[in-house]
């Protein structure tokens, strides 16, 4: 049978062979030199395992670590190497990359200078001057050399979206004449895109190709992810075409784009025109083609392929809550024997473990707010004998808070032995958005999940997500 992909991270609270008697200092030394072996030969996800386990339970032991290994661990986390957190949103990804640097510094272990310009990169992209400052003086009182193309880039972006911008474009004008500047010009339109500032990014694009350079296809990438961003669909399409004339390579990443926009628009004949093209023309997939084509296949009801298609998927990466919202979708609620017999014959077709498998279905209905087809599965998953985990009752929370039903939440975070905060917070703010009586029962029950948090604080925190709701921002991924 498939054994569907499990993240590193997310498999340590899995019953493994760790033990308080293991905290033995013969044993730490043993698993600490396979953490060591793995990073050396490159296998990423069973380091991060192991790392993950120190980080818990023994964290000083890592001290032993060089600093070249914890550098590989925050490269890894900040670009998902092998899938690393692949599931994961950017922002979380670099908040667990700064998680790391801080372990590193709390052990001992003195950073190198690739570790202080991925500190750099990581808070540049997100505005933080302060501490981009601080790392940039740091680096520099250890003799490292700072004038490198990709430290100017990352002064120039942390001052321009901190809205300095003759401190910004000085730095920018400085990595100009360093002799690359097609490099300094592309990561500028980038920095244009993150500040949301179309017509700059235009005029740095423009400046770009006047100067005989063209923007590199990473770039591409995030300028058609901006558009898709801002569902403009015909930006997309002008800019490959501009792209394409001037003998830019359309790659997997940018047919990929170009599958979500289809998506995006429910267009998924055109989605599944799109996939046939890209094998007619060799193209290779991804997890994000594949992801893509789940969508366009579960919306189009094509319950046979998308199932086989599925089950490859998950050998290699964690399915998106895309993917699953469309599964639990062309599944349709299970309001007979007869639906969930032919969902279970699918997945045993396919030769998939019916246990992982309806956990994810689960995640499924949790997104599109269908209580009752998650208490059917979670009955037929209570007669196996494996323990079915906390986080698909979080799933069932999710639900209820969609549906509206802030009481049946209430119940299942008060029966659920462990609660992420996100979801003790979308419970409370879907009570506070019905201005429902039962708000202070779940701010206790909050409380006694966790002990040290602010309750006024955390009250005060819904009332403002519920009135004033953030917007959701374009950001760009880590190269």
């Amino acid at each position: 049978m498939h054994q569907p992909y499990t993240d590193p991270i997310l498999a340590s609270v899995l019953n493994g062979q760790w033990s308080t008697k293991k905290k033995d200092k013969e044993l730490d030394s043993q698993l600490l030199f396979q953490l060591s072996s793995h990073l050396d030969a490159d296998r990423i996800a069973k380091a991060f395992l192991l790392f993950h386990q120190f980080e818990k339970h023994n964290p000083s032991i890592l001290k032993r670590l060089s600093s070249s290994h914890f550098s590989l661990l925050i490269y890894s986390v900040l670009t998902c190497r092998f899938n690393i957190l692949r599931h994961q949103s950017v922002e979380a990804r670099r908040d667990y990359a700064v998680r790391i640097f801080h372990i590193m510094q709390s052990v001992g272990v003195k950073p190198d200078a690739q570790t202080y310009e991925l500190m750099i990169h990581t808070h540049a992209y997100i505005g933080d001057t302060k501490t981009v400052e601080a790392l940039y003086a740091d680096m520099k009182q250890c003799g490292f050399p700072t004038d490198t193309i990709s430290i100017l880039n990352d002064l120039a972006r942390v001052y321009l979206l901190s809205s300095q911008q003759t401190r910004g474009l000085a730095y920018f004008e400085m990595a100009c004449k360093l002799g690359k500047s097609d490099v300094a010009f592309n990561e500028l339109i980038k920095t244009y895109l993150l500040n949301n500032d179309e017509s700059a990014m235009l005029g740095a694009l423009k400046l770009l190709r006047n100067t005989g350079g063209r923007p590199s296809t990473s770039t591409m990438v995030d300028i058609c992810r901006y558009y898709l961003f801002k569902e403009n669909h015909q930006k997309i399409h002008q800019h490959l075409q501009d792209f394409k004339v001037e003998g830019g390579l359309i790659e997997t990443t940018l047919w990929n784009i170009q599958l979500c926009a289809a998506n995006q628009v429910g267009d998924h004949v055109m989605t599944l025109s799109l996939l046939a093209e890209m094998r007619l023309s060799q193209i290779p997939f991804n997890y994000e083609t594949q992801a893509e084509e789940l969508v366009a296949l579960a919306y189009s009801k094509n319950r046979r392929r998308f199932w086989r298609v599925y089950s490859l998927m998950i050998k290699q990466s964690r399915p998106t809550l895309r993917v699953v919202k469309a599964l639990a979708t062309m599944e349709g609620p299970l309001i007979n024997d007869r639906a969930l017999h032919d969902m279970q014959a699918s997945i045993a077709m396919c030769k998939m473990i019916q246990f992982d498998t309806l956990l994810a279905v689960i995640t499924g209905y949790g997104v599109i707010g269908d209580v009752q087809s998650i208490h059917i599965i979670l009955d037929i998953l209570s007669k196996v004998t494996r323990v079915i985990p906390d986080d698909t009752f979080e799933s069932l929370i999710k639900a209820y808070c969609i549906s509206g039903n802030v009481g049946d939440a209430l119940e299942y975070t008060k029966k659920t032995k462990v609660v992420s905060m996100q979801t003790c917070e979308l419970v409370l703010d879907t009570a506070v958005l019905q201005k429902h009586e039962l708000i202070n029962k779940i701010v206790a029950e909050i409380k006694q999940k966790y002990p040290s948090v602010d309750t006024s604080l955390l009250l005060s925190k819904a009332n403002d997500r519920v009135t004033n709701p953030i917007l959701q921002k374009f950001t760009i991924d880590t190269e």
